[in-house]
């Protein structure tokens, strides 16, 4: 069941990439791991091969990150409204 390697998992992968990056990591690989569970439960390190699946997804994240687009100069704060 991979839901047993989540917190070992999602801790070796913070401690790589950092808390933020590693729990997504974690996240991913783990949705990877229960759609193709059926597969990955026959390896022989199923927890290893899960462990890489979230290092490539945290170090294309690195790569390529995601830039969210500035925030327009003209916003009005409402607050001080």
């Amino acid at each position: 069941n991979p839901i047993q390697l989540f917190d070992p998992l999602e801790h070796a992968l913070s401690a790589a990439f950092g808390v933020d990056r590693g729990v997504e990591a974690a996240a991913e690989a783990m949705a990877y791991g229960w759609r193709h569970w059926d597969r990955i439960a026959a390896f022989t390190n199923p927890a290893g091969y899960l462990y890489r699946v979230g290092h490539n997804h945290a170090l294309k994240q690195a790569r390529h990150p995601i830039r969210l687009p500035r925030p327009a100069d003209n916003i009005v704060d409402h607050r001080q409204i």
